[in-house]
């Protein structure tokens, strides 16, 4: 027995539905498109978890949408039930679900700080007994909402719906520079093109739409497969100099302009005598005070470490320091306070105290010194990071200056330093020396593992320098090797005539990592206070300029910390276990530098405004790009409208009397359907008839000509009071999207 279903007032006769079962094309989408968006946001913030749970649950929801899609009834019953559950299994595993929220947002937030090299805090982890089962459970929530609200949105024809769901992901995979950005924009056509071919379709159909689909969605697996597994992907450069473009803007307004390079090679430091930080110190030395720190070197550039880098068991690692007073940024004081307990690793140095206030300088970071207390670090804005302490975009100064307790020694102290032998005994002095052992023992291994790798060509180049020194490398030889470091880079930059502190920082990180020692690349400003004039407070002061901006190594030595190393010709002299300075040679290499970078001020500002026409010429390319889209699109609705007139007039012109009464109904039914109206408001003659069309067996026989110029009739009054009655917005909608005028 055929069944009927009511759409919108009209009653129609499906007379496939009970031999159908289903709609094969709305599951084969809902797949298709959450299968898509779920690889995505598996492999932008969770890739270490299985894709196989995602997935099934991505299937089921598909399978119980595409049972509850039928009728309205259905769907409100079905989602009602939906939402239930999953709110009662969320209820049930709280600690779950919780843990699992927050670490995909930490996930997210770590990629987000990854890209723009900013330190937003994370989310503090409750106790959990499996966090990646955690993350597993939570992402299955989501996916499961997802695939849900998407299988909704396809069943009831709404493409341009569709069509915004995919702007997160495609828009995350750009931001992120993720290999999937190609593989995304084809599935979010293909989903968005098959979605309003759906719309349009007739129901006999069905299996022919779906069988194209799903011939066209293996066939991008293929292609996709191929590309990944035989083409080596690279982000595309116009996006990527976009990216960095639209970064350096927003963080120019936020934090104003950066005299350092940003660990881009390319670029050049300020050489200008503006000042930047007004120091004052107990003690007249020279201040290390760090700020941008690099971790990966890829194509002349220093990036930090990947997001995943502070994921799995390192997740939350420096709130968990912070409860044993540990803190990598202050690590070397707390070493110096734990060792002072052990006999025979006392340090040389002394306490001394220190303000920094930032005047001018680039807001991002607090320019740190070394050495700095735990106690002084907390007063500080917190870091989850090992990297920097963040700043603050406002401008005032009061806001934008901190006082520090440190620790001082003569530089290159640690290179010789032999007293950390203490931390390999089995017995702790004190709890003191206990915390820091075994904090530094677990942060060890994570420096080992992120800061170690390099290419094999330094690797060699850096075993070269190990044999000619004829030594076998252990933390005790530091200072040989440091030697040989520093005279490989020198005659580098002899030979390439145009290197600054960046280049040889660069080269020597390097070439210690060459050597397996952690070490990574710091900008920053160097405050020397060593000609400073003491004031009446006893304090030295020293104004320190954009000239100042300083690049130099930090190498991690077992047990102590990271430990700045200059290696910049002019700012260090030969390692000989006590700090010896050449201010001579110190003033000369900065004079030489400003007269360099005066002279090649002109170049560098066209290679800058080469740099903005090309990002401008980007920005067209997209404009004329979005443009071309918009008329492709208006010029598919003009084809597709003419395409529908063409066939709904040739129904209307047949010269059998069923086909044109069939083509007749069949926009009354659109008209009806679009405007919500019932049944009853039909015209009664034309009431009769449909009547007659509907439930009669011999309706042919019974419905004449004059019936259908009747329906007709009647069929073209309402239109034309559509039209009066829309506006000019509505009735073009009503023309090119609709085509029910």
């Amino acid at each position: 027995m055929e069944r009927t279903q009511e759409i919108s007032g009209f009653r129609i006769i499906e007379t496939k539905l009970e031999q159908k079962g289903w709609q094969k094309m709305p599951f084969i989408l809902t797949l298709l498109s959450a299968g898509s968006m779920t690889y995505g946001v598996h492999a932008m913030f969770c890739p270490e978890v299985s894709y196989l749970p995602m997935l099934l649950m991505v299937f089921l929801t598909c399978v119980f949408v595409t049972v509850i899609s039928r009728s309205a009834r259905r769907i409100l019953a079905g989602v009602s039930g939906f939402v239930l559950v999953a709110l009662v299994v969320a209820f049930v595993t709280t600690p779950y679900w919780e843990a699992g929220a927050l670490n995909v947002a930490n996930r997210i937030l770590m990629r987000y700080n990854y890209v723009t090299g900013l330190a937003i805090d994370y989310y503090e982890v409750p106790e959990c007994p499996n966090h990646m089962l955690a993350v597993t459970l939570f992402v299955c929530y989501f996916i499961a909402l997802l695939t849900c609200y998407l299988g909704l949105v396809i069943a009831r024809k709404h493409p341009l719906i569709l069509a915004f769901a995919w702007i997160p992901v495609i828009g995350g995979s750009l931001f992120f520079q993720m290999p999937i950005q190609g593989f995304a924009i084809v599935c979010a056509v293909v989903s968005v093109v098959g979605t309003f071919a759906y719309s349009q379709m007739e129901l006999d159909r069905d299996g022919i739409y779906a069988v194209a689909t799903v011939v066209l969605g293996v066939l991008i697996a293929v292609a996709g497969g191929m590309y990944f597994r035989w083409i080596q992907y690279s982000p595309s450069q116009s996006v990527a100099e976009l990216q960095e473009y639209m970064i350096q803007k927003r963080e120019e307004a936020q934090y104003g302009k950066a005299d350092s390079p940003q660990g881009d090679l390319e670029k050049e430091m300020n050489v200008s005598e503006d000042v930047r930080l007004k120091v004052s110190m107990s003690q007249p030395v020279r201040l290390y005070l760090k700020g941008y720190t690099g971790s990966v070197w890829k194509n002349g550039v220093w990036e930090a470490l990947e997001s995943t880098s502070y994921s799995d068991e390192y997740e939350g690692m420096i709130k968990g320091y912070m409860q044993e007073r540990f803190h990598p940024l202050s690590q070397m004081n707390s070493y110096v306070e734990a060792a002072a307990y052990v006999d025979g690793a006392a340090t040389e140095g002394a306490q001394m105290q220190a303000t920094v206030q930032n005047v001018g300088a680039f807001r991002k970071y607090t320019y740190l010194p070394y050495g700095i207390s735990f106690e002084s670090l907390q007063e500080l804005r917190e870091s989850n990071q090992d990297i920097y302490v963040p700043g603050t975009t406002s401008e005032r100064r009061e806001e934008n200056v901190y006082s520090a307790v440190l620790w001082h020694g003569e530089a290159d102290y640690f290179l010789g330093y032999e007293g950390a032998a203490w931390l390999n005994r089995k017995r702790d002095v004190n709890e003191a020396t206990g915390q820091y052992r075994i904090a530094e023992a677990d942060y060890r291994n994570f420096v080992h593992k992120y800061y170690c790798g390099v290419e094999d060509s330094y690797v060699a180049e850096a075993e070269k320098l190990q044999t000619s020194a004829n030594v076998t490398l252990d933390m005790t030889q530091l200072g040989e090797m440091t030697n040989r470091i520093r005279e490989n880079v020198k005659k580098s930059g002899e030979a390439a005539t145009d290197w600054w502190a960046e280049d040889y920082a660069s080269k020597a990180v390097l070439l210690y990592r060459g050597l397996g020692i952690p070490a990574r690349y710091v900008e920053g400003y160097l405050a020397d206070g060593t000609d400073a004039e003491q004031g009446e407070d006893r304090y030295y002061r020293v104004e320190v300029q954009a000239k100042d901006a300083h690049a130099w190594v930090e190498i991690y030595k077992d047990g102590v910390g990271w430990i700045p190393v200059d290696v910049t010709p002019g700012f260090y002299e030969e390692f000989k276990g006590t700090e010896q300075q050449s201010l001579a040679q110190h003033q000369a290499l900065r004079q030489q530098q400003r007269e360099q970078a005066m002279q090649q001020l002109i170049t560098q500002e066209a290679e800058d405004e080469d740099v903005l026409k090309n990002v401008l010429r980007v920005l067209a390319w997209i404009g004329i790009g979005l443009f071309g889209l918009l008329v492709l699109g208006i010029l598919v609705l003009v084809v597709r409208r003419q395409w529908i007139l063409r066939r709904k007039r040739a129904g209307l012109e047949s010269e059998e009397l069923w086909v044109r009464l069939e083509m007749s109904v069949s926009i009354l039914q659109e008209v009806f359907s679009y405007m919500k109206w019932e049944e009853s408001r039909l015209a009664e003659p034309v009431k009769d008839i449909l009547n007659v069309y509907w439930y009669s067996s011999n309706a042919k026989e019974r419905v004449g000509e004059e019936n259908v110029q009747e329906v007709q009739k009647y069929m073209v009054g309402v239109q034309e009071e559509l039209l009066e009655q829309a506006s000019k917005f509505e009735s073009l909608r009503m023309k090119y999207w609709e085509v029910i005028l």
